[in-house]
């Protein structure tokens, strides 16, 4: 992809379902994008997994050594040409239309800078369970942003101007909360919400990265 509008940044350090989340997103009804895939020194074989998937659209960098999960994403932060920023986890599942229905909103309401989406539990078994409905308002969604984090991190896209015009990065003194602290530093500039309607199966387990 010469110019993809959308970026979608995935990390990973050996995790067997990232090869289950790199599906979800190439089957997307949105096509234009890119796949940024930063591995984070994995020691398994997960990046000979991934050299395995024959599709353009990926774009695969391998961190020398694990400096955390923080700076593999800000080197994506980067790296990322798009207009948009999309982010999952690699244990995650977007549905179909997810990146479809996220740019659609973007492209036609110009003074959101961030956007979210209602999520799916899913269990270490691929097993649905609740759903999470999140605010759908901006208002809403600065109200729950005082107390907690209000965007689910592998749900969000966000404009990456916002964030280049700004200086704005994820904070490497942040460890569990990095999501949380780069919404505040967004909503500064711009208006956010939550799309409502579930477009990603959210993994909670023994094992998730979230």
């Amino acid at each position: 992809m010469s110019n993809p509008l959308v970026t979608v940044i995935l990390t990973v350090y050996n995790r067997p379902t990232v090869i289950k989340t790199i599906d979800s997103i190439l089957r997307q009804t949105y096509t234009n994008f890119e796949l940024l895939i930063i591995d984070n020194a994995s020691t398994d074989n997960t990046v000979e997994k991934i050299k395995k998937i024959n599709d353009k659209r990926i774009k695969l960098v391998v961190n020398e050594e694990n400096r955390g999960q923080t700076y593999s994403l800000n080197r994506g932060l980067k790296l990322a040409t798009g207009k948009y920023i999309a982010r999952i986890d690699s244990d995650d599942i977007a549905l179909p239309a997810r990146l479809e229905k996220q740019v659609s909103f973007l492209e036609n309401n110009p003074d959101y800078g961030l956007c979210g989406c209602w999520v799916r539990y899913i269990n270490d078994d691929d097993q649905l369970t609740i759903a999470m409905k999140t605010p759908t308002t901006d208002k809403g969604l600065g109200l729950l942003q005082n107390v907690t984090c209000g965007i689910y991190h592998p749900a969000s896209m966000f404009r990456t101007d916002i964030i280049t015009k700004n200086h704005i990065t994820y904070d490497t003194d942040i460890k569990m909360a990095e999501d949380y602290a780069l919404w505040g530093k967004i909503m500064q500039f711009s208006k956010a919400l939550n799309l409502p309607e579930i477009l990603l199966y959210y993994r909670r387990g023994n094992f998730n990265d979230s």
